[in-house]
């Protein structure tokens, strides 16, 4: 599970959270694909996460499953940006599924994404998410 966003207003810098299934994964933020920052585990361990499939690691399942995951990723740590509070805002997102080192390779993205190969760092195609 990937998400990408871009927290700011009139912003050049996006952050993406990448996770598999049980939560585990990294935190980064930059301009572009190859200039990120990427946050350690003293900012990885603010953000909650709670899986259906619980938090220990465990081989490759094969066939049809489903599971569930919840993320909390608090604003503050978007520290690259100035931030002004996102209630009321538009933000640039998207949300993707990536199983490209499964035995059965499958992409899916919640906006759709206009390259021929599956490209996720593409702000270009980031969805409009409305935060109340």
């Amino acid at each position: 599970m990937e998400f990408f966003i871009i927290p700011g207003e009139n912003d050049t810098i996006y952050y993406n959270l990448e996770l598999n299934c049980i939560g585990v994964g990294t935190f980064a933020g930059g301009p572009n694909r190859k200039e990120r920052t990427r946050f350690g585990s003293d900012v990885m361990s603010k953000i909650r996460r709670a899986s259906s499939l619980g938090n220990e690691g465990f081989e490759t399942k094969v066939g049809e499953f489903e599971w569930k995951i919840t993320v909390a990723l608090p604003v503050e740590l978007f520290s690259l940006n100035q931030l002004s509070p996102l209630s009321g805002r538009q933000v640039k997102a998207n949300f993707y599924k990536c199983g490209d080192d499964l035995p059965e390779k499958h992409y899916l993205s919640w906006n759709k994404i206009g390259t021929e190969k599956p490209d996720f760092h593409r702000p270009e195609f980031f969805g409009t998410l409305c935060f109340e």
